[in-house]
């Protein structure tokens, strides 16, 4: 079985450094990933939706196991909606 870092993850930032974002998580922060628009290839904008959607990916992995062990797919769309809106960036 496949074995990331624990959640949660979280999107951070460095003032010197405004065109990046790094995924961090574990029990100490550390980075996981660091995404890059100082080349102009992407916008800010798209780097941060990006980066809110790769923190998320843990999150929305457990909550697929706990609809899928526990629940009806009526009783579940609590938990879905939840999922979708932490991918989107509004949790």
């Amino acid at each position: 079985m496949f074995k990331h870092t624990p959640w949660p993850w979280k999107v951070t930032t460095d003032p010197t450094l405004p065109y990046k974002r790094f995924i961090t998580g574990g029990f100490r922060g550390r980075v996981l990933a660091e995404l890059d628009a100082e080349k102009g290839e992407v916008s800010v904008e798209r780097l941060d939706a990006d980066a809110i959607l790769m923190a998320s990916a843990p999150y929305m992995l457990n909550v697929l196991k706990i609809i899928s062990e526990r629940y009806s797919l009526n009783s579940c769309r609590e938990l879905i909606a939840e999922a979708i809106a932490k991918a989107e960036g509004e949790l």
